[in-house]
């Protein structure tokens, strides 16, 4: 009983990734009757609520005739507001590369629990030939 219930863990760890929808939510489907009721798993933390730029745009200003004018201001004005972008864009990276980071952890946290299941497996079948040989 134990080894089929095993089984039943192991397959359905096999099958998990096909059960995933196009928008990585888990997709509902019926467990099987052998399998033991898991716990449910914790809800993903949230990712936060990323700000727009609060760059200032400088405003680009014509004359009646729809030539640029105050070119040395502005050129002033967008030189400061490209560093503010800049400036933006680095924290955006650095927050991406921290949200890679966090996702590569868990899926590393993820096979290394997949690895030792499948040992556990092993070693259960091991055990089971044993003693299906030496009953013989």
């Amino acid at each position: 009983m134990n080894r089929l219930i095993l089984i039943t863990f192991i397959a359905a760890l096999a099958l998990a990734p096909a059960a995933m929808a196009a928008d990585n939510t888990p997709a509902t489907a019926a467990a099987p009757a052998a399998a033991p009721a898991a716990a449910p798993a914790a809800p993903a933390t949230p990712v936060e609520v990323i700000a727009p730029t609060s760059c200032e745009r400088p405003q680009i200003e014509y004359d009646k005739d729809g030539i640029l004018t105050k070119g040395k201001a502005l050129q002033v004005k967008a030189t400061a507001y490209q560093s503010c972008i800049d400036a933006y864009v680095a924290i955006q990276k650095e927050a991406a590369q921290e949200h890679y980071a966090a996702g590569d952890a868990a899926i590393h946290d993820y096979n290394a629990f997949v690895t030792d299941v499948n040992e556990a497996n092993k070693k259960l079948r091991e055990k089971v030939d044993k003693q299906a040989k030496d009953s013989n």
